[in-house]
């Protein structure tokens, strides 16, 4: 008996403390993750000049676009092309571009053209809904800190950090099968709070580890891309970068040739799910050796989207990228990224991604209150009351002033 005390003893104090050291900002993530998975969504609904209707017939875009990459091309070097098509977020076509002006920093060119006429619409504001998701994926990390990797590893080691918690979570459990059932709603409010915690903690229990995993694991994918090549390609990171990208190891021809017509492009379902295109992604715009990069949905697959290469100057289909023609590695960060972020189902899936998302943050801020609260009122803590009462006061401040600052900028 007194051997399972010790064990029980050893990973609760590791669940509370490994919890207590980064608590607050977990609780940043997952709260703003909640609201991440809905950044198409929210960008349309805060710019009011995207709120369009598709025509039925939309207007031929090829030389609408044409005409904007060749202005783009007299302003400096062409780096990223995008051309996406119309789709229920965004009711229009939409070019995105990256410009290297000579002597200058690059920026990305924005354009967007009505599918009744082709005119130019004006490139309203999607700042809130960038700002949750940009928040969320590497917290903008600024860049004379060392920029977004920065930022990026930052979030995976809150998701690894959460993943300990929840492991030594579950084995400090005596009794997990009467914690699934046991939420006291009539006793004191520390009662309430710690069988909140517990039960809500073990029903979410599956997918709190899918996403503190998968988090983890995106966070750090720049140094495990490394270790990957290491591992598995012998250290040759090219090799590894053509598996994940074919498109990068094609060299331009430097021979001027007549693109395939993107109009052509969009009404070609995928072959194999009949899908239509979402977008097409251009590497060598006007080359012979030009490529498009068409991405379709996942088709319900568990991988963020489809995609083809094919030429752009002969339409010739180079590769069909889905998972049984890629390597392991493709295969793997295609799951991952789906799994983190929802995108093997529709809206349904989003929403319940949401709720469990909302509860884990409920399971953290319930912890934290319980952490500072024993060490208040137990007599268990080693410090001084006011600084238990200054943390708790913090703790509540950040827990209820997050969701507040977002229901005052949704309003704003």
């Amino acid at each position: 008996m007194w051997i399972e005390r010790k064990r029980y003893n050893r990973f609760y104090d590791l669940h509370s403390w490994s919890g207590i050291v980064l608590g607050w900002f977990i609780y940043l993530v997952a709260f703003s993750g909640c609201f991440a998975l809905f950044h198409h969504e929210l960008s349309t609904w805060e710019d009011p000049p995207a709120r369009l209707t598709i025509a039925t017939e939309p207007v031929a875009i090829h030389d609408h676009f044409s005409a904007w990459v060749d202005e783009l091309d007299s302003k400096g070097e062409l780096g990223l092309l995008r051309l996406d098509y119309p789709n229920r977020h965004q009711p229009y076509f939409a070019g995105l571009a990256f410009v290297t002006p000579e002597g200058q920093t690059g920026q990305f060119e924005r354009m967007r053209w009505s599918t009744n006429n082709g005119e130019p619409i004006t490139v309203g504001s999607d700042a809130l809904s960038t700002w949750l998701y940009d928040f969320h994926r590497d917290l903008m990390w600024p860049d004379r800190l060392g920029g977004r990797t920065v930022g990026l590893i930052i979030v995976a080691i809150a998701g690894m950090v959460l993943m300990l918690s929840i492991i030594s979570g579950v084995l400090a459990h005596t009794k997990p099968i009467k914690d699934l059932f046991t939420l006291r709603l009539r006793r004191s409010v520390r009662l309430r709070w710690h069988d909140t915690h517990k039960t809500f903690g073990l029903w979410g229990l599956p997918f709190f580890a899918v996403i503190a995993l998968t988090g983890a694991i995106l966070g750090l994918m720049r140094i495990l891309f490394g270790l990957a090549a290491l591992v598995a390609y012998d250290g040759n990171v090219a090799e590894l970068t053509q598996d994940l990208a074919p498109e990068r190891g094609q060299q331009a021809a430097g021979i001027a040739a007549p693109m395939v017509s993107l109009d052509t492009l969009r009404v070609q379902p995928h072959p194999k799910f009949g899908s239509a295109p979402l977008r097409v992604q251009i590497i060598h715009w006007g080359d012979q050796n030009g490529i498009y990069q068409i991405f379709y949905p996942s088709s319900g697959q568990l991988k963020t989207d489809q995609r083809m290469l094919v030429s752009a100057y002969s339409g010739e289909l180079l590769s069909d990228f889905n998972q049984a023609s890629t390597g392991p590695t493709a295969r793997v960060y295609a799951a991952v990224s789906g799994l983190h972020y929802g995108t093997y189902g529709g809206i349904a899936l989003k929403a319940l991604y949401f709720a469990l998302g909302l509860i884990l943050a409920v399971v953290i801020a319930m912890g934290l209150m319980m952490w500072t609260e024993r060490r208040l009122h137990g007599g268990i803590g080693n410090r001084s009351e006011r600084f238990y009462r200054v943390l708790s006061r913090l703790t509540i401040g950040i827990t209820l002033g997050l969701p507040l600052a977002v229901i005052v900028s949704f309003h704003a």
